[in-house]
């Protein structure tokens, strides 16, 4: 009981956000990294790209992907667990798509109910492009970010 009492008042939760403005070359999958945290980081749970889970159970995840404008191509991200910094490694969890809007900045993300993770499984976001050239991911809490918290028992 004395597990579950103390992640109902602080459960496992980061808010990871993206500082450097990665490029992404153009039809080609990239690993967010990510370079700071909005808020609580639970028992240093972010490492480069990878979101570590410290407790077994279910977890919400969300996010965002924000890419520079252009006017041409496709967006995708793509949330794994386990996947080795490669996008066709581990187990695919959700993916979302964006088109290209004029020039302005695209946003792509979503939210996601991952259960059954067990202690030590990490996920990683991957992002995609279609412009026809490289293009940034855009830094900052409000533009790439992701969310991950525990919220139940499995």
């Amino acid at each position: 009981m004395g597990a579950a009492t103390r992640f109902l008042s602080n459960p496992p939760r980061v808010r990871a956000v993206h500082t450097s403005g990665t490029s992404l070359g153009n039809a080609a999958w990239g690993a967010v990294v990510w370079g700071g945290i909005d808020g609580s980081d639970y028992e240093g749970m972010v490492s480069g790209s990878r979101i570590t889970i410290p407790a077994a159970g279910r977890y919400l995840v969300s996010w965002q992907v924000g890419f520079a404008g252009d006017p041409d191509g496709g967006r995708f991200t793509q949330l794994r667990r386990g996947s080795l910094g490669s996008v066709t490694g581990g187990v695919a969890i959700a993916a979302a798509r964006g088109l290209a809007i004029g020039s302005s900045t695209v946003f792509v993300g979503g939210t996601t109910d991952a259960a059954a993770l067990a202690a030590g499984e990490y996920f990683e976001l991957f992002a995609y492009q279609s412009s026809g050239g490289a293009l940034a991911l855009t830094p900052g809490a409000a533009e790439t970010w992701i969310s991950v918290r525990w919220v139940a028992l499995d």
